[in-house]
């Protein structure tokens, strides 16, 4: 009789814990989603301040061909961005990205593909991440675009 009782005791925690368990998952999953969204959203924000920062510093230096900063020669267009276009007249978003994001992360989530595309006159470069997170850069003439989307939605 103490044993039943005891064992029916232990069942009764056990699907207690369970319970919590699930509901924790439960909770967690969209705390994480949003999490890694935020995360994407702040490396587009670095993205784009490392660009307006090469841009002034073409600015202040006479809109030259390149800059020289932290000991790296950086390429820029004449609109003052690093170009998607790379020096063999090919996209080359690679290269682009060692310019804006050398970590090639976001938080734990890595870089798994890079796609690129012109359309018209407008290049494009893709780069989507484990986590579900697609960067899109779009450079036209003077303007240059940085947009995060969710794939896993």
């Amino acid at each position: 009789m103490i044993r039943d009782s005891h064992r029916a005791s232990l069942v009764l925690w056990l699907a207690l814990v369970l319970v919590i368990m699930a509901v924790f998952v439960q909770w967690w999953r969209p705390v994480e989603s949003e999490a890694s969204k935020t995360a994407a959203q702040v490396s587009v924000k670095r993205m784009l301040e490392r660009a307006n920062l090469y841009k002034q510093e073409w600015l202040l230096q006479g809109k030259p061909k390149q800059i020289e900063m932290d000991g790296q020669s950086i390429p820029l267009s004449i609109y003052g961005w690093v170009p998607l276009i790379g020096e063999n007249g090919q996209l080359d978003c690679q290269r682009w990205l060692d310019f804006h994001s050398p970590e090639r992360r976001i938080l734990e989530s890595h870089l798994t593909n890079v796609s690129e595309s012109k359309i018209n006159e407008t290049y494009q470069c893709q780069f989507n991440y484990q986590n579900g997170l697609l960067i899109v850069v779009s450079q036209q003439h003077k303007i240059l675009k940085i947009s995060v989307e969710n794939m896993a939605e």
